[in-house]
């Protein structure tokens, strides 16, 4: 038994599954990170474990022992409006309002939080009418994401013909395309544009990045280049690498216990920050280190091994290092003095969006431009296990089973702003002269610091998903040598929060083994 004491640390790492923890609803959120496409035992296992894992054959210097498998899959979210909270202004509801300051129904009073939730005045300038009553801009904006990916997945296992015939080296790496969408939706009852220069603007111009004022020397504007919000935008790539060197620490037709070790290569893109909720492929950069636990016990088996009865286990651990992200943090809301009157409704909300500039320069642009940048992120530990029953009859298998993944709240830090070069302004600063800090139309009369950034607005919380699985395979010979499986599987992935994206899965893998 001395040799599996190494193995303790997967007993420790697997207490992580045990308790998901309070749910709890999180908002004013810029930044989600979803569980990686590639981190899915229940996809890569279904049916293929029977060539995979199981010794079909003995080891002889004849064969090549090669087993590959190519995976079609389809995966779809849910339950957008839960990830529209995690991205709103924290009201408990998916959508909020924007508006004048002073637009509140009778029985509420000036002291209090009203309908008005977002003050219009802070995202499109409008001098003429700077009064925190006077703004037409209005309009009710609800989030209700969306996230679809599809692409094939390779699978690669291949026994190594060393002196004991124990070793064998894995791989695994998906082609995707990710398509992501904030569902917006503004209705159209609710929006009143406002007019710049002789050219009328709504909530949707600005969050697209259509508003550039140059003709109104008093309210001087360029739009919205970063953490947009406009449709569907998507990427297609390579997703990341994963490549492992194993060995069996026992294996018979009947049972089996391998251990791996492996490394992350992130051959996928990162996101760039220009859009609010911006699809990349893979876990976003990040090198990692892996290891890995599989078992498998047969239970029941008739007595020319037709039919069968096997359970299966499996126990992941990976760790993700530090890597450069692109993400949009948000500012403290202690930053806003209450004479700027957005503690009182709003609080600073959606700041990241407010109106600013730079020092000595004229002209305004949202404070996204700026703020998103390249941050520090280290995702740290992550812990997938699965734990599956099958049933063989002949050349078919059916496989139903239970799949648990667990990831760390991440560590972010800023890489690098200038603590003397951009402020916010407020709703009186006039865009015909330069931007000086210290003036009252400035907000807190004073430069943004890196210490006023919020970085829990673009950390990902720890998630904890649980996800049920089913797939049917069946296998036949080809030329006395190559043993082919096909089949078909489906998954859906409940959430503990909405900081945890719910999905189903469907999928179709070929694989042959010679």
């Amino acid at each position: 038994m001395k040799k599996f004491g190494h193995f303790r640390y997967f007993a420790l790492w697997s207490m992580f599954f045990c308790n998901s923890g309070a749910a709890e609803t999180f908002s004013q959120k810029t930044y989600f990170s979803p569980r990686d496409v590639g981190a899915n035992r229940a996809m890569e296992y279904t049916t293929w474990h029977e060539m995979e894992y199981r010794q079909v054959r003995p080891l002889s210097k004849s064969k090549i022992n090669s087993h590959i498998a190519l995976t079609a899959f389809y995966q779809e979210s849910q339950k957008g409006t839960e990830l529209g909270k995690y991205f709103g202004i924290g009201n408990g509801s998916n959508n909020f309002v924007v508006d004048s300051y002073f637009n509140l129904p009778p029985t509420v009073t000036e002291e209090s939080t009203g309908v008005t939730e977002v003050i219009n005045n802070y995202l499109v300038h409008d001098l003429n009418n700077s009064e925190i009553d006077k703004s037409p801009l209005t309009g009710t904006v609800s989030f209700d994401a969306k996230q679809e990916i599809y692409g094939v997945r390779l699978d690669y296992f291949q026994d190594i013909n060393d002196p004991v015939k124990k070793f064998f080296f894995k791989a695994s790496l998906p082609i995707v395309h990710v398509q992501q969408n904030m569902g917006m939706a503004i209705p159209a009852a609710s929006v009143t544009p406002v007019t710049i220069g002789g050219n009328q603007y709504s909530l949707q111009n600005f969050f697209s990045g259509s508003i550039n004022v140059t003709t109104d020397v008093n309210n001087l504007q360029s739009p919205l280049i970063k953490a947009k919000i406009n449709g569907p935008h998507s990427k297609t790539g390579i997703a990341d690498l994963n490549l492992a060197l194993g060995y069996k620490l026992h294996q018979t037709v009947q049972n089996h216990i391998f251990f791996n070790v492996g490394i992350i290569i992130p051959t996928g893109s990162t996101a760039s920050g220009e859009y609010l909720f911006d699809p990349h492929c893979g876990n976003g950069g990040h090198t990692g280190f892996t290891m890995g636990l599989d078992g498998g016990i047969e239970l029941w088996a008739c007595k020319e091994k037709k039919a069968l009865v096997r359970v299966l286990g499996a126990l992941d651990y990976r760790y993700l290092f530090e890597a450069t992200e692109n993400r949009t943090p948000s500012l403290q809301e202690r930053f806003f003095p209450p004479s700027t009157n957005t503690l009182k409704a709003g609080g600073g909300k959606l700041n990241y969006y407010y109106l600013g500039g730079y020092n000595g320069t004229k002209g305004l642009f949202p404070a996204a431009n700026v703020f998103t940048q390249g941050l520090k992120v280290k995702p740290g530990n992550q812990g997938e296990a699965l734990l599956a029953i099958s049933f063989k009859c002949s050349s078919c298998v059916i496989d139903l089973g239970y799949n648990a993944f667990y990831k760390d709240q991440e560590a972010v830090w800023l890489k690098n702003w200038d603590d003397a070069s951009f402020a916010l302004v407020g709703r009186n600063f006039n865009t015909s002269a330069a931007l000086v800090p210290t003036e009252p139309t400035v907000i807190n009369q004073r430069d943004v610091q890196s210490s006023d950034f919020d970085m829990e607005s673009v950390i990902s919380p720890s998630q904890f998903s649980h996800k049920v699985f089913g797939g049917v395979g069946y296998s036949f010979i080809k030329a006395k040598a190559c043993i082919t499986t096909i089949g078909i599987g489906a998954s859906y992935e409940f959430k503990s929060d909405n900081a945890t994206m719910e999905a189903m899965a469907l999928w179709i893998k070929a694989g042959v083994s010679f």
